[in-house]
């Protein structure tokens, strides 16, 4: 109809998180006090998942020897797109940290939680809402005043693989189903690129 639209800001993430000191304040008085909201801070981070497929992935999806996360679709689990589902590769020392923890939970869930998994919620249901609750606040106490201090850390991982191996890494790890949503979020190092072709001189 003729109605121009304003031009959208600028979306890139810029860190404000000291990712080395949130790491050891979280191993240091999360782990052993309060060992789920341990776990979600590890999977938000260390594997860049979303809220929903923290709450809702189970211990026979990590594979032990291969040190990735399988994330599908189950009973309970919805992902956002055909392109959530997938391997994450995480580091061998976060799944340590999970496999020293697993014996302690009765859950089939990697997080365990008193509140029942549902599919029938016509309305947004997490399980792990009150340890979800816990870590935004504990977050927001190191700093992390973002307004989702939970997704802050699925931007963080996504920035420092944008940087380390670039955009395209960058968006298969965040399993985006368009590299442009990965673009429009995150920008490589500012490395000095030259193709080599001044040697053909």
């Amino acid at each position: 109809d003729g109605v121009e639209l304003f031009e959208s800001g600028s979306m890139k993430y810029v860190s404000k998180v000291n990712v080395q000191t949130l790491i050891a304040a979280a191993r240091a008085e999360l782990r052993e006090a309060e060992p789920e909201v341990y776990k979600a801070f590890l999977l938000g981070l260390f594997a860049g998942m979303r809220k929903g497929e923290i709450d809702l992935a189970e211990w026979r999806m990590v594979d032990w020897q291969d040190h990735v996360i399988r994330l599908e679709e189950t009973e309970w689990l919805r992902l956002k797109t055909k392109d959530s589902a997938g391997e994450i590769t995480v580091d061998a020392e976060v799944i340590a940290d999970l496999r020293d923890m697993m014996p302690q939970s009765q859950s089939q869930f990697i997080l365990a939680s008193d509140r029942p998994a549902r599919n029938d919620s016509a309305r947004t249901y997490y399980r792990c809402e009150p340890i979800f609750d816990r870590l935004n606040e504990w977050l927001r106490s190191k700093g992390v005043m973002a307004n989702k201090p939970l997704h802050e850390l699925r931007k963080e991982i996504g920035a420092l693989v944008a940087t380390q191996h670039g955009i395209y890494a960058a968006s298969r790890f965040l399993r985006h189903s368009d590299i442009t949503t990965t673009a429009r979020h995150y920008a490589e190092h500012k490395a000095r690129i030259s193709v080599g072709l001044g040697k053909l001189l």
